[in-house]
């Protein structure tokens, strides 16, 4: 198991290297790339926290025999084998933790939602699954209690409205944000995180990694939503954003959701709403696609970096020889008779 969690720590690094330079970088990338092309570029280098790129570069290499080195160490030598155990026990009650949380969500929208058989409901989704060509059965459910729109079930996909009274062309907008995420998969997607992030629970990356690639995927609906509307329906389209946030602000309670987040990525989902990007996108994507492909090879060269630190038979056998011609040094003093000799005269000296 120690193995396992060696191959642990040096993906961490490795995605962890190279999501903190997207992010440091992101004030930049934000003016020539789009939405979806960090929220994608962020997901790519996240999955690297559990995939070892770094070694099929090693699989034409031959295995080598592993070699024991002693230590002199017993307590330091305990310690690091309850590591592993330490990371596998918040691993579970990190993951324990987010079921519960889940089991509890479900229990809530069993108890508090209701079916909506609403025309203007039934009408506005039907336009927005035409449009993205979904044609999954997705019901529709109302509860007082939820303050924003959201989508949930993997296998059984429900849009759960609050009661608030939306115009028909918010509908439009909210089912079409909401399928958005189902087409694109974000109901698969935040579970793979979350178990990721289980695994990961120790580096502070990943819980900033993961924010940025939940607001990346707001804004990255949004653009997908408005990039055909004029200037006017992106206006409502902002003006139904600010509407939820003010519900939201009103309750001062209420699960988190999709089409409602802080001020600050507020401000920025409007700014991406009202953007107009022109054909210079194109090459900025190009561009982007290469700069995403340089961390990654970055990253493989860092992991194989630490890889090879950690796992060098030369390295390791050289620290083997040296304990070992240090132990026979000891033993060759301990039998050499001149030695001896006055270890006993100083004894004798002594009496």
């Amino acid at each position: 198991m120690t193995e396992f969690y060696v191959h642990i720590g040096i993906m961490s690094l490795v995605a962890s290297s190279m999501l903190a330079i997207l992010m440091l970088t992101k004030r930049v990338t934000q003016k020539w790339l789009s939405a979806s092309w960090h929220y994608y570029s962020s997901l790519f280098l996240f999955l690297l926290f559990v995939v070892p790129v770094y070694a099929w570069f090693q699989m034409s290499t031959p295995a080598n025999p592993a070699v024991s080195i002693p230590t002199g160490n017993e307590v330091g030598a305990t310690l690091v084998n309850y590591v592993p155990i330490v990371l596998l026990v918040g691993s579970i009650l990190f993951f324990s933790v987010y079921l519960f949380r889940i089991v509890k969500m479900t229990r809530v929208l069993r108890t508090t939602c209701e079916e909506s058989f609403d025309e203007a409901h039934l009408i506005a989704l039907a336009y927005a699954k035409k449009t993205l060509k979904v044609k999954r059965k997705v019901t529709i459910y109302l509860s007082p209690y939820m303050t924003t729109p959201f989508i949930y079930g993997i296998f059984k996909p429900k849009i759960v409205l609050p009661s608030l009274d939306f115009s028909d062309e918010e509908l439009k907008h909210i089912f079409l944000h909401e399928l958005t995420h189902y087409k694109r998969g974000d109901l698969w997607t935040k579970p793979l995180l979350s178990i990721i992030q289980s695994v990961h629970w120790f580096n502070p990356i990943v819980y900033l990694a993961r924010r940025e690639i939940d607001r990346f995927g707001e804004y990255a609906c949004d653009e997908s939503i408005t990039k055909q509307m004029n200037r006017d329906e992106r206006t409502r389209y902002c003006e139904l954003l600010l509407n939820v946030l003010w519900n939201v602000i009103d309750q001062k309670h209420g699960h988190y959701a999709a089409m409602s987040q802080d001020r600050k990525s507020l401000e920025r989902r409007m700014q991406t709403v009202l953007a107009t990007r022109g054909k210079r996108q194109r090459t900025a994507l190009i561009s982007g696609s290469m700069f995403t492909l340089i961390l990654a090879v970055a990253g493989t060269t860092v992991g194989l970096a630490a890889d090879a630190h950690t796992s060098d038979p030369h390295v390791v056998a050289d620290d083997a020889q040296l304990v070992e011609d240090r132990m026979d040094g000891e033993t060759q003093m301990s039998d050499d008779p001149l030695v001896e000799s006055d270890l006993k005269d100083e004894n004798f000296e002594n009496d």
